[in-house]
């Protein structure tokens, strides 16, 4: 995904993201599954995670984990839409975690949908105040959104 103001954090927080989907879910894990080892392709990933999904599982962390996955992936091919549906179904899985919101924020705001971006970043902020790069991404979002409004006659 690319940022227009910060492209240093958008990469920044691709690599972390990634890094992030490849450390095991915990220690008594068995064999890492495809969608979380960090050694395929886009598109092997992208399948991996796809099967993860579809074959149900009850851990909601890792659910979250592969859409997450297959978001960036998405948007790593400029597939903004498939991201943006990605993290609404992670939004979906646990409305509370406010980092879904976020890269949720992160695709509106590279498909240019600013008030949308806004809308999420603020429901980040409201779940998590702490984090400084949801308040960045808004001020960004904020200051690159078209304004509208109209001046009255004096």
């Amino acid at each position: 995904m690319r940022l227009r103001a910060f492209p240093p954090i958008s990469a920044g927080l691709l690599a972390a993201a990634l890094a992030f989907a490849s450390l095991p879910a915990a220690a008594e894990d068995k064999p890492m599954d495809p969608c979380f080892d960090g050694t395929l392709t886009v598109k092997e990933v992208l399948d991996a995670c796809e099967a993860f999904i579809a074959k149900g599982n009850d851990d909601k962390k890792l659910l979250i984990r592969a859409h997450s996955v297959r978001a960036l992936g998405f948007s790593a091919t400029g597939q903004l839409d498939a991201a943006l549906d990605e993290m609404s179904a992670a939004v979906a899985i646990d409305p509370k975690r406010a980092n879904s919101y976020f890269m949720r924020a992160a695709g509106y705001d590279a498909s240019k949908d600013y008030d949308k971006a806004i809308a999420d970043l603020d429901t980040a902020i409201g779940l998590n105040d702490g984090d400084a790069d949801y308040y960045l991404l808004r001020a960004s979002s904020t200051a690159t959104r078209p304004t509208t409004t109209k001046r009255s006659p004096t």
